[in-house]
């Protein structure tokens, strides 16, 4: 069987490829082709059904999670370690767009998530585990959520003009936030929020406790008070010092690979969505994370299974385990910061994409370390000002509706977000990393090919060729909606009123190229849509070239 191989290189290190032509099983090893290795290979592999669905996912421990679908939509889930088979979720229903409506746990817990007419989430059940109803306001930002199994953990908020968290109230007391114009916090409570003159970097915060902060000339921040961080060329945290030392090291797909405290190395390694699938330290401890799409649904360590429960944003907000009890539970403010945990298992999962660092207080995001003390990253947006007006603002301030998994630009969960696994709200696109001093982890890919199909020839045969077997879109796949805006109409009737253009992931079959595609009449009836569109969309394409550049 013929082979294609492709590789991405950097200073100090090589990431490869080699694919078969067909394959229904591939294999990803993670080490390094030359420099130095961050850890020992480990192997992740993935086989696919006839449509292209994620079937199985071997982890490097060789547990084996195994998906069944039903009109390429995940049913059940199954994980098999050690010759024994975990039930992680069955039962898995659907509404009838796509968006995720009932599943049963391994333990037997049952959950219910409700929509209203507009697919806007309205209640999360987990049985005794967490019970949740939600209140809309005209914007689609949450107003309420109400807690019905403690009435003390009620929350209610409000936003200012710009739907940016205004005031908060729940077990926590009262807060409140006022913001400048580019999205800088200037008060939290009796807290103020300095800035350098002209720039959106954070001097100072005056109140009950002081804090100074100072910058390098990449706009990251060097110090924290008592905390001091130093970044590579690619401006990746490389050690941070606070209560204890972290030394952090990157793959070529800008994943943290490895990070070092007190002498105990801790490697992770991710899947093709760029989510944190396994964990592995040097002190003995090894952790699996399953997941059912982009929701984080169990942990595994060793034989012994816990059932992950989220909210409505994907953040974990408790785990149970075979027994139904509760092991695990965490209560934040808003932005993340000021968390009691109860429970006798750990879990570092917080906000979705990141993974809290005790030696830091920080939250590793993928591309950035989000510091949610002060609702910031402490790196600039590698982005720059198209991910939005403040390069240090953590989704546009609006923590209770909105997520970024990769650090680099704000997304709104839709209700469809549930559905079609193996698709991630993620970036999964390359970084620039090196061996050594910023490692690089190689990936080769192994195919095996068992398909009988009469396409499965390569070079294709003329009749094969215009059955193009595409990778799925990435970060973003098909179907999925962003949008621009708001402009003003400057003719007509509607002449002064604002409106926003809305796009859709298609993938041309000819080359795979993905690309954003404006809804027209023929497809939406309209091709702008006159409400701000919180609830039907996951991408803000504003910045990003017209028409909007795929991913963007």
């Amino acid at each position: 069987m013929a082979k294609r191989t492709a590789s991405a290189g950097t200073a100090g290190g090589t990431s490869q490829q080699v694919i078969h032509a067909v394959a229904t099983l591939v294999t990803f090893r993670s080490g390094c082709i030359s420099a130095t290795r961050i850890h020992p290979q480990r192997t992740r592999a993935y086989g696919y059904d006839q449509n292209g669905n994620i079937k199985t996912i071997t982890y490097p421990d060789n547990r084996i999670v195994t998906y069944t679908y039903s009109d390429n939509k995940p049913t059940d889930i199954t994980s098999t370690y050690n010759s024994s088979t975990t039930k992680i979720a069955t039962g898995i229903t659907y509404q009838p767009f796509g968006g995720i409506e009932t599943l049963t746990y391994g333990n037997g817990i049952t959950r219910s998530i409700s929509h209203d007419t507009q697919y806007r989430i309205t209640g999360i059940i987990d049985g005794t585990t967490l019970s949740y109803g939600f209140t809309p306001d005209a914007n689609g930002n949450f107003t309420a959520i109400s807690n019905n199994l403690n009435s003390a953990k009620n929350k209610s908020y409000t936003y200012d003009a710009l739907n940016r968290l205004s005031t908060a109230t729940g077990p926590w007391g009262s807060l409140s936030w006022t913001y400048d114009g580019t999205g800088n916090r200037l008060t939290e409570g009796t807290y103020t929020y300095g800035y350098q003159t002209g720039t959106n970097k954070l001097a100072s915060v005056s109140g009950p406790t002081a804090t100074s902060f100072t910058y390098d000339n990449n706009g990251n921040t060097t110090n924290d008070n008592s905390k001091t961080f130093t970044y590579n060329q690619n401006q990746r945290l490389t050690r941070a010092t606070a209560t204890q030392t972290g030394d952090y090291l990157y793959n070529a797909s800008g994943q943290r690979a490895k990070k070092t405290v007190n002498g105990v190395n801790t490697y992770f390694i991710y899947d093709q969505s760029g989510q944190l699938i396994y964990e592995t330290a040097t002190s003995g401890t090894t952790a699996n994370y399953i997941y059912l799409n982009t929701q984080p649904i169990a942990k595994t360590e060793g034989n012994t299974v816990y059932f992950i429960h989220t909210d409505h944003l994907g953040t974990p907000q408790a785990m149970t385990d075979a027994s139904k009890a509760k092991v695990w539970e965490i209560e934040t403010r808003p932005f993340g910061d000021s968390a009691t945990i109860t429970g006798t298992v750990t879990l570092n999962l917080r906000f979705p994409g990141q993974y809290y660092d005790a030696e830091t207080g920080l939250n590793n995001n993928y591309y950035r370390d989000y510091n949610s003390a002060i609702g910031k990253y402490v790196e600039a947006d590698p982005v720059g000002l198209e991910g939005g007006l403040s390069l240090f603002a953590y989704v546009r301030n609006n923590p209770v509706n909105m997520i970024d998994p990769m650090g680099l630009t704000d997304a709104v969960p839709m209700p469809w977000w549930w559905g079609a696994a193996g698709e991630a709200a993620k970036d999964a696109g390359a970084g620039s990393a090196a061996c050594g001093a910023m490692v690089t982890a190689s990936i080769i890919v192994i195919g095996t090919a068992t398909s009988t199909s009469t396409c499965a020839d390569y070079p294709p045969k003329d009749e094969c060729k215009k059955k193009k077997k595409c990778d799925p879109c990435s970060p973003y796949p098909v179907g999925t909606l962003g949008y621009k805006g708001p402009e003003v109409h400057k003719r007509g009737i509607d002449a002064g009123t604002s409106h926003y253009h809305l796009y859709i992931v298609e993938q041309i079959p000819s080359n795979c190229k993905c690309i954003w595609k404006e809804k027209t009449k023929s497809t939406s009836g309209s091709h702008h849509y006159d409400e701000q569109p919180n609830l039907f969309f996951g991408v803000n394409l504003n910045g990003s070239g017209s028409p909007p550049n795929y991913p963007q």
